[in-house]
């Protein structure tokens, strides 16, 4: 009937956009399950949101592309395989994936994107939220003495492969998401030919609640509305300086 993947780096918001899509479609199935009926403690205290991994028979690398510790073990031509036989079948897939070397289903991908408006919220969603900051953290310890230029190269490093650049037209925006309210992410999704129910609101709510710590400050964004990416203001969380360092396009350096 069809396939579409959603993707995503760590801390975009990609799990609640999905939960909201799949919620709104019960009919689609996924590489992910949300618990029915819905609970909306599903959303932890760090403002995660909760999905499980949901194996789907006869396709390994369609599990595998679920989270950056299994992405070393997918081989693209099967990939491409298991990915052609789901947009063959009779029901509608709707595909949770992290994995970027796949420009042969390019035209079924809808990447989530990062922008200078949420990449201080990406870079603190993932040291509070995913393993991502550590995993890096951890291959620095080996090179690097100090586990506080550790911790901060990591900041760095996470903030700027997040940005990098991509290619893909079709994209919504990080800050499409946190920036706005249910209604503007609605009509975005509505652009792509998305439903959301708005039945589910309520759970985009309580999610913004308990992530709202993790939003951009007013002093960050002043900055950016300025073009003044003063990374030297030490009234900035640590965060948002790597963000406006990563944003002024300069090399790592300790603040």
């Amino acid at each position: 009937m069809g396939l579409k993947i959603l993707r995503w780096k760590g801390g975009s918001c990609g799990d609640l956009l999905l939960k909201l899509i799949i919620k709104s479609n019960p009919e689609f199935k996924s590489n992910v399950k949300f618990n029915e009926p819905d609970k909306f403690d599903e959303c932890n205290d760090d403002g995660k949101c909760l999905a499980r991994k949901n194996i789907i028979r006869d396709k390994p690398n369609v599990y595998f592309i679920l989270d950056g510790e299994s992405l070393a073990s997918v081989d693209k031509e099967k990939l491409k395989k298991e990915l052609i036989d789901l947009d063959k079948e009779k029901d509608f897939y709707f595909i949770k994936s992290h994995y970027y070397d796949m420009d042969f289903f390019h035209n079924n991908i809808l990447d989530i994107i990062v922008d200078e408006y949420s990449l201080s919220y990406v870079i603190f969603a993932n040291l509070k939220k995913t393993t991502t900051i550590k995993q890096h953290y951890n291959k620095l310890t080996k090179l690097i003495k100090s586990e506080e230029i550790a911790k901060k190269y990591a900041l760095y490093n996470v903030g700027k492969d997040s940005l990098k650049k991509n290619d893909n037209k079709n994209f919504i925006l990080v800050s499409d998401i946190i920036k706005g309210e249910w209604n503007h992410l609605k009509e975005k999704l509505k652009d792509k030919n998305i439903f959301i129910n708005n039945n589910l609101k309520e759970i985009y709510d309580i999610w913004k609640r308990k992530n709202v710590s993790y939003f951009p400050s007013k002093e960050y964004l002043n900055y950016l509305l300025i073009k003044d990416y003063n990374y030297e203001d030490a009234s900035l969380q640590l965060h948002e300086r790597y963000a406006l360092l990563i944003l002024s396009n300069k090399k790592f350096k300790i603040l």
